[in-house]
C-alpha cells in the first residue's frame, strides 16, 4: 500500500481529546495544514490565504500547488516547519517530534480527530473558531448535513452489501476494507449500501481472500488512488476480480473502480463521496430520475 494511503488511513483513526485554547483570543496569520482535510477545510473556510505549508500529500485546491511541503505525518520537515514561522499547526495524528517544535517555539497545535461525519463537523466548527471563520464554518457544517441528507433520503429499502476495498493495484489481497469507526462506514449507509464489515471494531480491518469471499458483497468499490485506469488496465483489473467468479458483485459486473484520492479524506468533499457511492450503489435510482 502506497505511503499516501497509509497517511491517508492513519489520520482517520481515533485521537486524544483537543485541548481548550487557553487566555485571550488570538489571530492566526501563518498556518501549516499537516493533512488534505484540514487544507481542505481552511480553504473551504475562505483561509486559504493564511496557509504558508502543507502536507506533501496535498493536491486539493490547486490554488495550494505552490506552497512548501513540510512532509507527512510520520516524517515530517522539521526544518521547514520552523523555517516558515508558523503560529498554528494543524496536525491529524500524534507525532511527538512536531509536539515538542511547538512546544519549544510557541507554537499553537491543534490536533483534531476526524475519524467520523460527527467529529469532522466539529472539527470544521473548532478550525472555524481558530481561524475566526465562525459563519463561514456553521454554513459549510449546515450545507454538509443537508447534502448528505437529501442523498440518504433518495435511497431506496433495499441495502446492497458492499465492500470497499482498499489494495495494491497488482494483487488482490491483502485488502484493507472499513469497519465500524470509520467514516467510509457511515458514508456508504447513507448512499444506500451496507458494508460488509460494518460491526468490525476495528477502523480500518485488513482481510485476506477467504474473508472476501465468505462476505459475499453485492457490490465492490476498489479504491485505487492515483492509479491510471484506460480500457486495457481496466480489463486487467477487472480479470483479478473474476479469479473470484462466484461473489455476487463479481458474477453481475459491479465491481467499480475509483481512482480519486479524496474517497479516503474525511473532509468538506465527503459529499460528493457520498453521492459517486449511491450512483454505484443504487444505479436503478439514477437510470429512473428526471
Amino acid at each position: 500500500m502506497s505511503p499516501a494511503i497509509l497517511s491517508a488511513l492513519c489520520c482517520c483513526l481515533p485521537l486524544a481529546e483537543p485541548e481548550a485554547s487557553p487566555g485571550p483570543r488570538v489571530t492566526y496569520r501563518r498556518v501549516i495544514a499537516n493533512a488534505p482535510s484540514n487544507a481542505e477545510i481552511v480553504c473551504a473556510l475562505g483561509a486559504a490565504d493564511r496557509l504558508v505549508g502543507v502536507s506533501r500529500y496535498v493536491d486539493f485546491p490547486e490554488q495550494l500547488a505552490p506552497l512548501p511541503r513540510v512532509g507527512g505525518l510520520d516524517d515530517p520537515d522539521l526544518e521547514t516547519l520552523v523555517a516558515l514561522r508558523p503560529d498554528l499547526i494543524l496536525q491529524r495524528g500524534h507525532n511527538p517530534h512536531v509536539e515538542r517544535l511547538c512546544q519549544k517555539n510557541g507554537i499553537r497545535l491543534y490536533q483534531d480527530r476526524t475519524d467520523s461525519l460527527a467529529t469532522l463537523d466539529r472539527t470544521i466548527a473548532e478550525i472555524g473558531g481558530l481561524l475566526e471563520r465562525e459563519p463561514q464554518a456553521d454554513a459549510l457544517r449546515q450545507s454538509i448535513r443537508k447534502r448528505l441528507a437529501a442523498i440518504r433520503a433518495r435511497a431506496p429499502d433495499s441495502h446492497p452489501r458492499v465492500l470497499l476495498a482498499i489494495r495494491a493495484p497488482d494483487r488482490l489481497a491483502p485488502v484493507t476494507t472499513v469497519g465500524q469507526p470509520s467514516f467510509l462506514t457511515e458514508v456508504i449507509a447513507i448512499a444506500g449500501g451496507e458494508s460488509v464489515y460494518a460491526d468490525n471494531p476495528i477502523a480500518y480491518p485488513q482481510i485476506g481472500l477467504e474473508e472476501v469471499i465468505a462476505a459475499r458483497p453485492d457490490v465492490i468499490l476498489d479504491v485505487l488512488p492515483g492509479e491510471r485506469i484506460d480500457a486495457q488496465r481496466e480489463q486487467d483489473l477487472r480479470a483479478q476480480w473474476d479469479r473470484l467468479a462466484a461473489l455476487p458483485a463479481v458474477r453481475s459486473g459491479r465491481v467499480h473502480f475509483l481512482t480519486e484520492a479524496h474517497v479516503l479524506v474525511p473532509g468538506p468533499r465527503v459529499v460528493q463521496v457520498a453521492q459517486r457511492f449511491f450512483e454505484l450503489i443504487h444505479p436503478e435510482v439514477i437510470r429512473h430520475e428526471p
